[in-house]
C-alpha cells in the first residue's frame, strides 16, 4: 500500500489531471501527470472494467503496480502528480516486464 502522503484521494485531482495533465503511453500503460513544487510525488492507480470484469483481477493490478511504485519511489522525483491507467496485456504479462515497462515509461516523463 502507498503511504498516504503518496496517494492521490480526491475527484477534484483526478478531474485535474484529466483535464490539465499531459499524457504518456507504453506499452502496459497509459499514464497522465502534472510536475508540481510540492514535497511528494503522489499517484492514483485506475483500473476499469474495460480491463477485466473481474474485481479480482483488476485489484491484482492494482496490488501489482502498486509494488512497482514503492519499490522505485526513490527514483522517482520528487513533485509529480500521476495517474497510472494499465490495459489489457498488464494481465498476461511478466512482473518483470511490467516493471521495466513503468520505469521506460517514467524516465521519458522526466
Amino acid at each position: 500500500m502507498l503511504k498516504k502522503q503518496n496517494r492521490i484521494n480526491k475527484e477534484w485531482e483526478y478531474k485535474k489531471l484529466f483535464d490539465k495533465g499531459k499524457y504518456s503511453k507504453s506499452k502496459f500503460f497509459i499514464i497522465r501527470y502534472i510536475l508540481l513544487s510540492r514535497p511528494d510525488s503522489r499517484f492514483g492507480i485506475i483500473v476499469g472494467k474495460k480491463v477485466s470484469t473481474s474485481a479480482v483481477d483488476r485489484n491484482r493490478i492494482k496490488r501489482r503496480v502498486r509494488h512497482i511504485i514503492n519499490k522505485n519511489l526513490i527514483n522517482i522525483p520528487k513533485s509529480v502528480d500521476m495517474i497510472v491507467l494499465p490495459n489489457l496485456q498488464v494481465l498476461d504479462a511478466k512482473f518483470s516486464d511490467i516493471e521495466s515497462d513503468f520505469i521506460s515509461v517514467f524516465k521519458k516523463i522526466i
